[in-house]
C-alpha cells in the first residue's frame, strides 16, 4: 500500500490518496473471506457476522438501519425518558483530501466488492456527498 514516506507529504496527491485506497478494500475482501492468516479485526467485520454474534449472547431489542438512523435513535431517546442530541449528517476528518476527491467507479466497485453481503443484507448504497464518509 503506498503510504507517505515520512507522514504528510506535499507530495501527495488526491490520485495518490485514491491508489492507496483502492488497496484496502482487495484486502479487506481477502481477509473477511478467510485467505489471509490475519484474524478479522472488529473494527474491520462484516455487520452481518457481528449481528449475528451479539445475538448468540442475547436478542437485540431493535436493529436500526443508516437510513432510519436519526428517528431510530431519538425513539430510543424518548422512551428513556431523555432528549437526544440533535442527529449529526455529517463530520469532519483530518485528511489531506475530501472522499468525493478522490472516489471513483473503481474505488466504488472495489468497496462493493470487499463486502457485498452487507451491501446486499443492510441495503448500503453508493457513498454520495454530503453523507458522513
Amino acid at each position: 500500500m503506498p503510504l507517505f514516506p515520512n507522514g504528510s507529504d506535499t507530495a501527495w496527491s488526491p490520485a495518490n490518496q485514491r491508489a492507496a485506497f483502492l488497496v484496502f478494500p482487495g484486502f479487506l475482501k481477502g481477509n473477511l473471506g478467510g485467505p489471509t492468516s490475519l484474524r478479522v479485526d472488529t473494527t474491520r467485520a462484516n455487520q452481518g457476522i457481528l449481528l449475528q454474534a451479539i445475538t448468540d449472547f442475547a436478542l437485540p431489542d431493535r436493529v436500526i438501519r443508516e437510513d432510519a438512523l436519526a428517528t431510530g435513535l431519538s425513539d430510543i431517546a424518548k422512551e428513556a425518558g431523555v432528549t437526544g442530541p440533535p442527529a449529526q449528517s455529517e463530520f469532519s476528518a483530518s485528511t489531506p483530501f475530501a472522499l468525493a476527491d478522490v472516489r471513483d467507479a473503481a474505488l466504488d466497485g472495489a468497496t462493493r466488492a470487499s463486502d457485498q453481503r452487507d451491501f446486499m443484507t443492510f441495503g448500503f448504497d453508493r457513498w454520495e456527498p454530503p453523507q458522513a464518509a
